[in-house]
């Protein structure tokens, strides 16, 4: 559930929105005790009184004054999968260290640290609705081998955990395999 209070400025000029999304603050809350338990620094039950307030809570600030609050909302969200999306190529798919100068070499990095990202993304979902990471999405999905013979593909594998992670996450193999022939 999401609550919301709305604020104008002084001079008309924007409004301030205030969200406490409850599923969020939930979360949060949960994740400063495990940082507690495991005794991470900054971390203390005085910190959890603090920040409690806090937890789940957004601030945003607009000066579209023709948009609902749902509306503002819902656009922040959307928005919210483009800084998952920079912050994984900035921290976690380390694409630094491929920097180029060549306009075409930039080009072709880019096409390929884009539909990175789409992957990563739609992946990023599928764990989180499994209740699994990513990498161990990965970890068990690299084991899949997929050939293709004549105009078909054909699984050349059926490891046990690969067929327990793709039944957890929903990936139905021979749906996506049947059907695909290939032109010659």
């Amino acid at each position: 559930m999401v609550y919301y209070a709305e604020f104008v400025s002084g001079d008309d000029s924007c409004r301030y929105l205030a969200f406490q999304d409850t599923t969020r603050a939930g979360a949060e809350r949960q994740d400063y005790i495990k940082a507690m338990a495991a005794g991470r620094s900054g971390y203390t039950e005085e910190g959890l009184l603090e920040n409690e307030l806090y937890f789940g809570l957004f601030m945003l600030e607009t000066n579209d004054f023709d948009l609902s609050a749902e509306e503002v909302f819902c656009h922040y969200k959307d928005r919210w999968s483009i800084e998952t999306y920079y912050n994984y190529v900035r921290n976690d798919a380390d694409f630094n260290a491929l920097y180029q100068q060549d306009y075409f070499c930039m080009q072709g990095l880019s096409f390929i640290v884009t539909v990175s990202g789409m992957i990563y993304h739609d992946v990023k979902k599928v764990a989180d609705a499994s209740k699994l990471s990513v990498k161990e999405i990965m970890r068990e999905m690299k084991k899949l081998k997929i050939s293709l013979e004549g105009n078909k593909w054909v699984v050349q594998n059926k490891i046990k955990s690969v067929r327990e992670v793709v039944a957890k996450v929903g990936f139905d193999i021979p749906k996506y395999l049947t059907d695909k022939t290939v032109s010659t």
